[in-house]
């Protein structure tokens, strides 16, 4: 509809002069009743000029106007992801150096803190391909989330760490769900806006993306002294201090941030880090300007899923509503692929009254036994039949671990985690499912040669 609301005034009397224009943004459609709301809206949806809308003659005798806030539309992005830069004086006057890193490992000699830290990354990997553990198969090489069994992890892989932009993904916690409601409810039930959990500790540069963050280190912070850890951004400026705590990231238990992709050695560690990273650190700058009681409304993509946010009171920076109480208590939203610290207590429970704790006191007697699953030699009962374990993509069931690891390698088509791709020429190395890194790697340096590397030894050589 339309018409235009005259102002009513007193003996229902209107005043010709006096008229509401409905006044309406070319873009999206949102009807304003004030100039100064339209105005702000103008600045974070579009230039183009505003579509007025004709008043028509006022009839004798008209109702009140009623006044209604002034909607507001934002991507996921724009009101819960940010980027802060950080101290640029601070690093200027970082002093460069050519501070070489031996590795206690090998020996090799490396050049910068950048390439000691892609060695460490290297021996990382080796140690995985070497490793006949069932956690070097389920275990992510991007974000080092373990999960279940290999084809949760390739779900995980092929959805949440895929180059191409979905909008069914949270990039705070590169986690895939299966709908955009889905992924808005997550957003609401655990981000902030402006939240920014990932943060450089030389300069205070901040994001809301690991990789930012990651990308801004080996750039701005490159021939130095500090070394920067994968798992929880601790820097360090001792070679021997930054492997050992490397190491310990393997050996401990995994602290894990509910909220993000970090991992820490210490509970402490983790519960200082939700108290101070895990909230509003800048308000987004789409909220900015906006009038009292604007009512924010979050899309995860344009013309999608639609989630309403509490009207923008003075001063305060506006956060997602919490879902509405339901009669029975709503299940919390859970991405594809859960990794093993995602499940409920129940299913954990479940999960370990499935072991074959009966072998443990089981003593092995009368010579050799051969498994006639997987035809190796049994040491110990427990150990070789630890639980039963099912196959997420088929039917198939057993107790022997190598069985149902074998079977998932060929099942899943996941041959390819055992495998990565390194350069001969430099430090570079990428996993198997990257190969379009080493070619823009090989294409830009052209007389560079990677290898494929595998657990068994070195398949094949390659040349640019």
């Amino acid at each position: 509809n339309n018409s235009v609301l005259p102002i009513s005034v007193q003996n229902n009397k209107a005043v010709d002069a006096q008229y509401v224009y409905k006044k309406k943004c070319y873009k999206c459609k949102v009807i304003f009743h004030h100039q100064e709301a339209l105005k702000s809206h103008l600045k974070n949806c579009s230039g183009k000029p505003v579509e007025m809308v004709s008043p028509s003659p006022p009839p004798s005798t008209v109702a009140p106007v009623q006044v209604v806030n002034p909607k507001h539309i934002l991507l996921v992005g724009e009101f819960y992801y940010g980027r802060v830069e950080g101290d640029w004086q601070m690093q200027r006057q970082e002093h460069k150096t050519n501070t070489t890193f031996k590795c206690q490992s090998c020996l090799k000699v490396l050049k910068n803190n950048i390439r000691f830290m892609n060695h460490m990354k290297h021996h990382l990997e080796l140690e995985k391909q070497s490793s006949e553990s069932w956690v070097s198969y389920t275990t992510c090489q991007h974000c080092y989330r373990q999960y279940m069994t290999p084809y949760q992890l390739q779900l995980h892989v092929e959805r949440a760490h895929s180059p191409l932009a979905s909008s069914t993904n949270c990039k705070i916690c590169e986690l895939a769900f299966e709908t955009e409601q889905v992924l808005l409810e997550h957003m609401k039930e655990t981000h902030k806006p402006g939240e920014m959990p990932y943060v450089c500790q030389v300069c205070n540069f901040r994001s809301s993306f690991f990789m930012e963050v990651e990308a801004h280190f080996k750039v701005a912070h490159d021939n130095t002294k500090d070394l920067l850890c994968p798992f929880c951004l601790k820097v360090l400026r001792s070679g021997h201090s930054y492997m050992q705590h490397y190491m310990k990231h393997q050996r401990k238990g995994i602290h894990r941030c509910g909220k993000c992709r970090l991992n820490f050695l210490t509970h402490k560690e983790r519960v200082d880090h939700k108290i101070n990273f895990h909230k509003t650190f800048k308000k987004p700058k789409a909220l900015e300007g906006l009038p009292p009681g604007t009512k924010v409304t979050i899309r995860a993509s344009l013309g999608g899923t639609v989630s309403s946010c509490n009207p923008c009171p003075s001063g305060n920076t506006p956060d997602a509503q919490p879902p509405k109480p339901a009669k029975s208590k709503p299940k919390p939203p859970q991405a594809l692929g859960r990794a093993k610290t995602a499940q409920p207590k129940r299913q954990q429970e479940a999960r370990v009254s499935k072991k074959n704790t009966a072998l443990k006191n089981t003593r092995i007697g009368g010579g050799p036994h051969t498994c006639i699953e997987c035809s190796t030699e049994v040491t110990d009962f427990f150990s070789h039949y630890p639980m039963i374990s099912n196959c997420g993509a088929c039917k198939y069931q057993t107790s022997c671990k190598v069985s149902i690891s074998n079977h998932m390698i060929r099942s899943s088509g996941l041959v390819s985690f055992s495998k990565s791709l390194s350069c001969l020429s430099c430090d570079f190395l990428v996993g198997a499912l990257e190969g379009d890194k080493m070619t823009k790697h090989l294409t830009d340096d052209s007389d560079h040669v990677c290898r494929v590397i595998e657990r068994k030894g070195i398949q094949l050589i390659c040349s640019s």
